[in-house]
């Protein structure tokens, strides 16, 4: 029994140095308190997750809310606890601002390993077209951290934030930025991403630790090479 606590706590502290800093760059992003949505819809979003496999769509046969949709989505992962999913809205914005109501018409379901799910190239194309085709197009991205011991460990010892994965804030970043780049031309796309871990619900869209790190390291540079020219 103490050889399994002390090998939990060499691993804790391994992850420790990343998981601070993911924690810190999550202070900054809001945890929903409280969702006000329609039971039924959340409960059609949850039958249309359970009625698709790995790379499937369903349809909804009444338009759903975010808030609802979220709810559904969480209710479903957060009972898987050994892989990944993602599931992923497709619908339109009702309005210009971050916080306008948004309209989904369907979902679509990825299945991981532990590790972790991607979008495949079905999926890519899908948001492509829609992109094209919606104005003011939203795309909500969900996916899950399976249960760990050392996540566990740490919960119970100082408390849980929903900790986004490098390549997760990769992702989002990247897709943000061509959304923005593209409103330039006049092309209105929103994404959305959400993670789901230790039973809590949490969106992220900031960048990872590293690309704070690499601007800082520029913003160093320049500092350096502008005190030698003067």
């Amino acid at each position: 029994m103490s050889r399994l606590l002390s090998d939990l706590l060499e691993r804790a502290l391994q992850a420790a140095p990343m998981m601070i800093g993911n924690r810190i760059i999550a202070q900054f992003e809001p945890i929903p308190r409280s969702l006000s949505f329609r039971e039924e819809h959340a409960r059609a979003v949850r039958n249309a997750i359970d009625s698709v496999g790995h790379d499937g769509f369903a349809t909804f046969s009444t338009p759903i809310g975010r808030n609802a949709f979220l709810v559904g989505t969480f209710d479903h992962l957060e009972a898987v606890e050994d892989r990944e999913e993602l599931i992923v809205g497709l619908g339109k914005r009702r309005g210009s601002s971050d916080e306008s109501p948004t309209l989904l018409y369907g979902l679509w379901r990825g299945i991981g390993d532990r590790d972790e799910v991607g979008m495949t190239p079905l999926l890519r194309d899908t948001i492509s077209k829609q992109a094209a085709a919606l104005d003011r197009s939203e795309v909500i991205f969900v996916h899950n951290h399976p249960a760990h011991d050392v996540k566990s460990l740490i919960r119970f010892l100082f408390g849980w934030t929903p900790l986004a994965s490098s390549s997760d804030r990769d992702t989002a970043l990247r897709m943000n930025t061509m959304a923005a780049l593209k409103s330039m031309v006049g092309l209105s796309n929103h994404y959305r991403f959400y993670l789901v871990d230790e039973g809590r619900l949490a969106r992220f869209w900031l960048p990872p630790l590293e690309w704070f790190l690499v601007a800082l390291q520029k913003l160093g540079g320049i500092s350096q090479a502008g005190s030698r020219r003067s």
